[in-house]
């Protein structure tokens, strides 16, 4: 397993934050309307932050809490307004679907996912990409991308299979329905109340990256808990990938294969072509290698 900085991959990201740091005149003449859009929204996270986390720890500190109720916390007060186009969905399947828990009253929309091509019991949280429509022009995609985000009430080790899978999966499904992105560097967040993970699959390349697993919060003194603001960074920038992933650096790693094609064997064919949207279930690869031989073979993505 070789192991790289987070900033060789994100160094759009890294740079700009930078640049905004720097605060040099015209800096903003530099940077693209998504770019000024995807920066507005980070500050505007950290502005109201304080909110953020009390609606957050409302869900999370709750006894019978689900992981659909976290699911939607996270949504509304977190993943759903970092991403782009602020839009978020929970897993149409989830049980128990309600409101927010933290008294905001908010509905999430829960629908179809899709990322149905693996069969799964757990709740997930979609960011979506969004065609933004003004009056009198015509529609605008968003670079920003699909990503999915998978909650979970604690990361244990086990879960890997199933995250490394829809990690694969999603990013095969990205490549089949959008050939034209520059590049296929798919994320899925995996995330629990205390710990957050990010796995990356590039589907052109068989590229497999796995993050190093950090805190969600810190003490802010003896008596609170806040979001850790490298993690809000963090997931910013992940889940507005198509800006601030560089595909050039993704190159230099072509010759770390995670050979995810090898083992699903005469699946492969299948996985690579007939992959659907908003399937209710698609195959296991039979006889696969465990997770402990993804792991080894995939680029260690370190802070």
């Amino acid at each position: 397993m070789c192991a790289i900085p987070f900033q060789t991959i994100f160094d759009k990201g890294v740079s700009l934050l930078k640049m905004e740091d720097a605060g040099e005149d015209g800096w903003t003449d530099e940077i693209d309307d998504h770019t000024k859009s995807a920066l507005i929204r980070l500050n505007e996270y950290l502005e109201n932050k304080d909110r953020h986390v009390k609606s957050l720890l409302t869900v999370l500190n709750m006894d019978d809490a689900s992981e659909t109720d976290i699911s939607v916390a996270f949504g509304e007060h977190l993943l759903g307004l970092l991403a782009p186009g602020k839009t978020y969905r929970v897993d149409g399947r989830s049980k128990g679907k309600r409101r927010c828990q933290c008294g905001c009253d908010a509905f999430p929309a829960f629908n179809n996912t899709g990322i149905d091509t693996v069969k799964s019991e757990e709740d997930s949280v979609s960011t979506e990409e969004m065609t933004e429509i003004e009056e009198g022009e015509e529609k605008k995609t968003s670079p920003g991308g699909k990503s999915i985000v998978e909650v979970k009430q604690v990361l244990p080790e086990k879960e890997y299979e199933q995250a490394l899978a829809q990690t694969i999966v999603f990013s095969l499904l990205q490549k089949k329905e959008h050939p034209e992105f520059k590049h296929h560097m798919i994320p899925n967040i995996v995330i629990s109340p205390k710990e957050v993970e990010v796995l990356l699959y590039d589907a052109e390349n068989d590229i497999l990256l796995c993050g190093n697993r950090f805190r969600l919060f810190v003490e802010k003194n003896s008596e609170r808990l806040t979001l850790f603001d490298y993690s809000i960074v963090f997931l910013w920038m992940v889940l507005n990938y198509k800006i601030f992933c560089s595909f050039s650096k993704t190159e230099t790693l072509k010759h770390y294969k995670s050979n995810f094609p090898i083992f699903a064997a005469g699946k492969w064919e299948i996985y690579k072509n007939d992959l659907k949207s908003n399937v209710a279930h698609f195959n296991a690869v039979e006889n696969s290698p465990n997770v402990q031989f993804f792991l080894q073979t995939s680029v260690k993505l370190l802070k």
